[in-house]
């Protein structure tokens, strides 16, 4: 093998190393982008789930408020505010204590996850 043709094959095989490396960076890169496009993806999916998530929440809030209501009405007992958040039931006013048994089963039958009634009061 004569010194140039020694010289031809060595920038060859530089050259085919160079590229060989180029390509494998080049995968990597795909590998990461198609990673940040995954995450991406799963972010706005996420997103449009709590989205749905949070109106049928609303939803379900505003339908136990008015069940809570209107079992309250029904047994007689006035004076007590309810909200209701993710499905937690919180009241809050004044009870006659002879109404007070009355007030907790209208509130606890109105399907609320729990009820808070530490803000409600018991009269005299």
């Amino acid at each position: 093998m004569n010194v140039r043709t020694f010289g031809r094959t060595a920038a060859l095989g530089a050259c085919m190393i160079a590229l060989a490396a180029a390509g494998a960076c080049g995968k990597k890169d795909n590998d990461n982008h198609n990673a940040a496009t995954t995450t991406t993806n799963r972010a706005v999916n996420t997103t449009t789930t709590n989205t749905s998530t949070t109106s049928t929440a609303s939803a379900d809030d505003a339908n136990i408020r008015a069940k809570a209501t209107q079992n309250l009405e029904k047994k007689g007992i006035t004076g007590v505010t309810v909200t209701v958040n993710n499905g937690e039931l919180t009241a809050s006013g004044t009870v006659p204590s002879a109404k007070w048994t009355d007030a907790m089963q209208a509130l606890n039958e109105a399907g609320a996850k729990r009820v808070d009634n530490s803000k409600l009061v018991k009269g005299s």
